[in-house]
């Protein structure tokens, strides 16, 4: 079982370097500011609010999704778009310390 998982990751991390690669050298020619727009790290926080559960994470995805586009409209107000940035880091770290603190008890 273990060795399938190994397998399966290697595997997989191949395929994300070689469409890394691809997208390099193939659309922009060169390697450029910017071509990453960090989803993994999005993806992250994703995957934690949907503790792993492919149904909640197409909820929570949305969910991110809504926040990342309301963070550019609220440069409307004159507020800087970074804002949906740090909710996202806001809510990692409570999805994070909540689960932790689930973990212990208090006692009298």
């Amino acid at each position: 079982m273990n060795k399938h998982i190994l397998l399966v990751m290697m595997i997989s991390g191949g395929m994300a370097g070689l469409a890394g690669m691809i997208e390099v050298s193939g659309v922009a020619g060169r390697l450029m500011y910017g071509i990453s727009p960090g989803y993994g790290y999005t993806a992250i926080i994703v995957a934690w609010l949907a503790r792993l559960n492919p149904w909640a994470m197409i909820v929570s995805s949305i969910f991110i999704g809504g926040l990342i586009v309301g963070g550019y409209s609220v440069q409307t107000i004159g507020l800087p778009s970074s804002m949906s940035l740090m909710l996202q880091g806001a809510i990692l770290f409570c999805i994070i310390g909540g689960e932790m603190l689930s973990k212990f008890r208090v006692k009298k």
